[in-house]
């Protein structure tokens, strides 16, 4: 590929581009991601469907490409390349900003195989006027300095990081320095931790069924170095064009998290994180929501 292309240069324009890595086959997929464009890059050649048994016919080969150890989660949208329930009643009941909010907790609590640490496992999902690539666009804004949250309990912030090179895997890959602190309160924590970010087409030549990955770095001396307070920290964004409008998206979201029960507060660090998941659900919904 010519590195002085237009592409090229365009991409080399990008605010972030310094941040990412991209590997040749992946720039005309991220160009229509970064620049907002909604005609795609070329034409599709596995047009599907749409639908959630469309968008699980692509696990398998997906899971052939995927190093994120996402499985388990990924497993509660699809199983052996067919939606779950619980995946299907996310994209029936998708959030709008009229029906309420379909917040469904899957596990939270303490951990029985993991003592000490506390289990937060949930999904939820919003239906947006935006196609399924623009919903995955958004992710950069996600991950970045001006998402950062604060509240009474917790905060968290973030930052881009140097990338790790891709692989053959994904299009797109980012990682994200995470500072998360808690600064009330009899127990306080100030933790520091580095995430991978992936951006996966679920099929190939098909925008209408993306994903977005993000997962714990676990290799990280800096985190090793601190007391750590994340032992699993996964978010998988399924993002599908709605089968009612293909100009609405609806994407669906599951968190699954291992947390430091604080030295037994189980109760307490549950808390902090299941208020932070709903607050986080609105502000998501916001971002969509409003015009750029």
């Amino acid at each position: 590929m010519d590195l002085m292309s237009p592409l090229s240069w365009m991409l080399q324009r990008s605010r972030h581009v310094s941040k990412l890595t991209l590997g040749a086959t992946a720039l005309t997929f991220f160009a229509s991601l970064s620049y907002g464009a909604t005609k795609r890059p070329f034409p599709q050649k596995n047009k599907l469907p749409i639908s959630p048994e469309s968008y699980c016919s692509g696990q398998e080969g997906l899971f052939k490409r995927i190093k994120q150890p996402i499985k388990d989660e990924f497993n509660l949208l699809c199983q052996a390349g067919k939606p779950t329930p619980l995946f299907t009643t996310m994209v029936t009941t998708a959030y709008d900003g009229t029906n309420a909010v379909n917040y469904t907790p899957i596990k939270v609590g303490p951990s029985a195989e993991n003592p000490g640490w506390v289990d937060v496992k949930v999904a939820f999902s919003m239906r947006v006027k935006k196609t399924a690539v623009q919903i995955l666009r958004a992710e950069e804004a996600l991950v970045g300095p001006n998402a950062s949250f604060k509240s009474t309990d917790l905060n968290i912030f973030f930052e881009y990081d140097t990338p790790t090179p891709i692989e053959g895997d994904t299009d797109t890959a980012f990682n994200i320095k995470q500072r998360t602190q808690r600064q009330n309160g009899a127990r306080r924590f100030d933790d520091n931790s580095k995430h991978s970010l992936k951006l996966y087409r679920v099929m190939p030549n098909n925008f209408d069924f993306l994903l977005a990955a993000r997962t714990l770095i676990e290799d990280n001396a800096e985190i090793s170095k601190t007391a750590r307070l994340f032992k699993k920290s996964t978010i998988l964004r399924a993002a599908m064009t709605d089968p009612k409008d293909p100009n609405y998206g609806i994407v669906t979201t599951v968190l699954g998290f291992l947390i430091s029960d604080q030295e037994g507060q189980d109760d307490r660090v549950e808390t902090i994180f299941v208020n932070y998941i709903n607050a986080d659900i609105l502000n998501v919904f916001k971002f969509h929501s409003t015009p750029k």
